[in-house]
């Protein structure tokens, strides 16, 4: 007869444990191992292994803690409850099994148990982990309440020095009351666990209590600060009021020193007024839009100022020079363009009209004289058929002629294109003559190259319109007839 003898097993302080996780897990489940299951000698076999490994290995489990570990063991080989799907269920649900899985890999049972009682350990250190991490969170907390608590005393402070514009004072009042309200909930908090050692206040035992105290006391807080909040915005839009009606009255004022024109002065005065309506209803962007306006009318008064005092020089001037008729109406059309540019504050179009009227004034009190082009390569006369401005097919002989001063220096003048009715500052144009003209100068061109008789016009101060003669022969004036500046 062979004698079964009980090997010898690595039964170290870990499967203590986990013998011990065994031992807490049966006692659940006792009762249905007393109805299911009636094994005595099995029992006090198992029992007696038990011992055996124990006392080889002193590890102090008594008798009662290993029976019922032997319990659980044997009421889950006869009794099956539907596992959650947390890790706790599979673990159990491989222990259940264990007997089939280790037979069948030949290793020993009390080895699967150690396996499993060394999972319920890591699950025992995740939970220590995780009440670490809930206790660290409640510290944070009274700490986070107690500094809020600070800041809101400090910044109550302010709330009630602060000397706002009379139309915010009931707004600052609410936020102050807010701010007091949830002070003073949060006071009896504050006296309790601000002044503690917050490290040694949280334990295990009471940090769920303090959790909820903090939960707790966080809602006064929250509440104070968003009153808080806007209280100092309200202070800030006062300053800010402030300032912009500073500003505005004094750009207002700049705008009257600068002009006494009324154009402007309207213009001013509605900004003026349309900030002053902002302020009064804290509309702080909108003052801020009207004063920057004002600004920008300031600035373009100051640059309106010197291009209408340029407008008025060179139209003075032109009435003292003008010698004609056309030179009076065009400076008279030109003033009015520029009058119409000032009340719509078209800078770029009174521009145009100023540089106009200096071309009018210097032409004025310029002389000319008008010459044909017969330079080798250029043409000098050129004739068109075209369809006018009204639509009606025209033909002309042109002279291709050139303005030079009395110093021989190109001239640019003052041409209406009859083809397109547009008007042009140009040197070299084309001068519409009879044909009987115009062959006289093809045939003087054709026989050496060169037009001899090349002038045929002049222009004296005092006048904007040059005179056309015959070639050569100021006295047989012609009639000016029309002009191009492209052929």
């Amino acid at each position: 007869m062979v004698t079964e003898s009980t090997p010898e097993v690595d039964f170290d302080t870990l499967d203590q444990l986990r013998v011990m996780d065994l031992a807490r897990e049966a006692r659940t489940v006792e009762e249905r191992v007393e109805r299911y299951f009636q094994g005595p000698q099995i029992r006090e076999e198992f029992l007696r292994r038990l011992q055996a490994i124990n006392t080889a290995r002193d590890r102090g489990l008594t008798d009662d803690q290993m029976r019922v570990a032997i319990d659980a063991y044997f009421a889950n080989q006869f009794t099956f409850d539907s596992p959650d799907q947390s890790t706790r269920g599979r673990v159990l649900s491989a222990y259940i099994n264990r007997g089939h899985h280790f037979r069948t890999k030949g290793v020993p049972a009390i080895v699967g148990t150690g396996t499993v009682g060394a999972v319920f350990l890591g699950a025992a250190v995740y939970n220590d982990w995780q009440d670490g991490r809930t206790e660290s969170r409640v510290e944070s907390g009274i700490v986070a309440a107690c500094d809020d608590h600070v800041r809101l005393v400090s910044e109550l402070d302010l709330l009630v020095e602060a000397d706002v514009r009379p139309g915010l004072a009931s707004d600052i009042a609410f936020a102050q009351n807010g701010v007091q309200q949830g002070i003073a909930q949060s006071e009896g908090f504050v006296v309790v666990y601000c002044d503690e050692d917050v490290p040694e206040l949280v334990t295990r035992e009471n940090m769920g209590e303090l959790g909820e105290e903090v939960n707790r006391v966080r809602v006064y807080l929250d509440d104070a600060i968003i009153q808080s909040t806007n209280g100092l915005n309200v202070i800030q839009a006062s300053v800010d009021l402030d300032n912009v009606e500073t500003l505005l009255d004094s750009v207002y004022q700049t705008v009257q020193d600068q002009t006494t024109d009324q154009r402007f002065l309207l213009r001013a005065e509605n900004l003026y007024a349309q900030g002053v309506q902002a302020i009064a209803t804290g509309l702080v962007v909108e003052a801020q839009e009207r004063a920057a306006d004002l600004s920008m009318l300031s600035s373009d008064i100051g640059v309106f100022s010197t291009l209408i005092g340029q407008r008025d020089g060179l139209y003075d001037s032109i009435q003292d020079v003008a010698l004609e008729d056309l030179a009076l109406e065009q400076a008279d059309s030109l003033y009015t363009q520029g009058n119409i540019a000032i009340d719509n504050e078209d800078m770029e179009t009174l521009q145009d009209t100023i540089e106009t009227l200096g071309h009018i004034d210097r032409l004025l009190k310029t002389s000319y004289e008008l010459r044909i082009v017969s330079r080798p390569g250029e043409l000098s006369g050129t004739d068109r058929i075209y369809t006018d401005e009204n639509g009606r097919r025209t033909s002309g002989l042109y002279l291709i002629v050139e303005a030079y001063d009395p110093q021989g220096n190109v001239v640019d003048v003052i041409v209406t294109n009859e083809e397109d009715g547009k008007t042009y500052l140009t040197s070299i144009y084309g001068q519409e003559f009879p044909e009987r003209v115009f062959e006289d100068v093809v045939d003087d061109k054709q026989a050496d190259g060169i037009v001899d008789d090349n002038v045929v016009g002049y222009k004296d101060p005092g006048y904007l319109t040059p005179t056309i003669h015959e070639p050569g022969n100021p006295r047989r004036e012609l009639e000016d007839t029309g002009q191009i500046t492209q052929w």
